[in-house]
């Protein structure tokens, strides 16, 4: 048992335990379970009216695609007495192929205590493709409905084609794709 953190979050329309049964089940899919089991914490508070987890992965590989890494990093809590309400507190999922990270890379972060960007924001090889993006302003991609399952699909993608970017406007849609249909 532990205190809930209770940050300013984004409400998602899922039940807090189907979304880490989710977050596992794709994580099995694509050979991650053992990593993923091992860095995801679930807690409830002390008085037992609230559940949450935190997922902190800082380093996973595809085996099919041993050029490709990700972190996952995700935290979100829900209220005992409406458990189809999750609380997002904040995510951060980072792909990057290792022959050239420092061009070949997407963030998709939710950072509610940062002030300098937008809360809900993309970053990528800013000479190519801008830095904090923001939909619909920047991006075709709407990330304020991603999640872990979610990112790690689209990592899987981009793993297999460092010239497939999710930020390419021109050829992205079955990016947006992924993310429309959620999990």
């Amino acid at each position: 048992m532990t205190k809930i953190e209770r940050q300013p979050s984004i409400d998602v329309n899922e039940i807090i335990t189907e979304r880490i049964q989710h977050i596992l089940e794709v994580a099995e899919e694509f050979n991650l379970q053992e990593i993923v089991r091992k860095n995801l914490i679930v807690n409830r508070s002390e008085d037992s009216s609230e559940i949450s987890y935190t997922l902190d992965v800082s380093k996973v590989n595809f085996e099919q695609y041993p050029g490709f890494q990700m972190k996952l990093r995700e935290a979100a809590y829900a209220k005992v007495e409406d458990l189809s309400i999750t609380k997002l507190r904040s995510y951060s999922y980072h792909g990057f192929h290792l022959e050239d990270p420092k061009k070949d890379f997407i963030r998709f972060d939710y950072e509610p205590f940062k002030e300098r960007y937008a809360h809900v924001h993309i970053n990528a090889y800013k000479q190519r493709w801008g830095d904090h993006l923001v939909f619909p302003d920047d991006t075709n991609l709407d990330i304020s409905k991603i999640s872990c399952p979610i990112a790690v699909k689209i990592f899987n993608r981009y793993a297999k084609d460092e010239g497939d970017f999710p930020t390419n406007q021109e050829t992205n849609q079955p990016y947006v794709e992924i993310i429309g249909k959620g999990r």
